[in-house]
């Protein structure tokens, strides 16, 4: 739904103005569950509408995963830290723009 944007899971949350875990989960063939310590079932509504912010909130509340939106920034992935109010369909089209080629306006 949202190909310029990535998660990534910590093993635990960032401290208030420190920098993120490097203790990353990363089990591509796994569900989260089967990530998980503490299995919690439960159900989660993303759309377009919804914020960054709110998201990785919801992810935390709802199943105690701690995730990290990127969006894609020509060939890198940048976190959307300083963005976290917008919704992910905004940070997705911003992705998109980074994607395209530069426009050269003649002088």
């Amino acid at each position: 739904m949202f190909p310029n944007l990535k998660l990534e899971f910590s093993a635990k949350p960032n401290k208030p103005g420190g920098k993120p875990s490097h203790k990353v989960i990363t089990h591509p063939s796994k569900t989260l569950g089967e990530c998980r310590a503490v299995h919690t079932s439960g159900s989660l509504t993303v759309t377009p509408e919804t914020s960054v912010a709110q998201f990785e909130q919801d992810l935390r509340d709802n199943f105690d995963l701690v995730a990290h939106v990127f969006k894609k920034s020509g060939k890198q992935w940048i976190e959307t830290t300083s963005t976290d109010g917008w919704s992910l369909k905004h940070e997705n089209d911003q992705g998109a723009e980074m994607e395209k080629p530069e426009t050269v306006i003649p002088q």
